[in-house]
């Protein structure tokens, strides 16, 4: 036998992975479905709100986590440069040298 296809039999095709990957995936949004299916439209519109404030605060911990880490490079590049004695380039330059490259 192929090694192939005794890999195929021991671990299954990338497509049987991929589907056994995704169902219990697809059954959270069916149960959801299910749940949303018999909400009237007001409920409905709360629940709208409810969600996108979940997204907003999700979305906000995220953006101070970036800034936090934003700040932290800035000023351990800030303190490495002063510290070998290297003049860095403005921001605005260093985002517009970056606009040249071309990939």
């Amino acid at each position: 036998m192929e090694p192939g296809k005794i890999l195929k039999k021991l671990f299954g095709s990338k497509s049987q992975r991929d589907i056994k990957a995704i169902l219990p995936l697809l059954h959270n949004i069916l149960e959801e479905y299910e749940k949303v299916v018999l909400l009237d439209n007001d409920q409905l519109r709360a629940k709208t709100v409810e969600i996108k404030e979940q997204i907003r605060n999700h979305v906000r911990e995220d953006e101070d986590r970036i800034e936090q880490l934003n700040e932290v490079d800035i000023e351990g590049v800030d303190a490495m440069a002063s510290a070998v004695d290297v003049k860095l380039p403005m921001r605005e330059d260093a985002v517009q040298d970056l606009s040249l490259i071309h990939i």
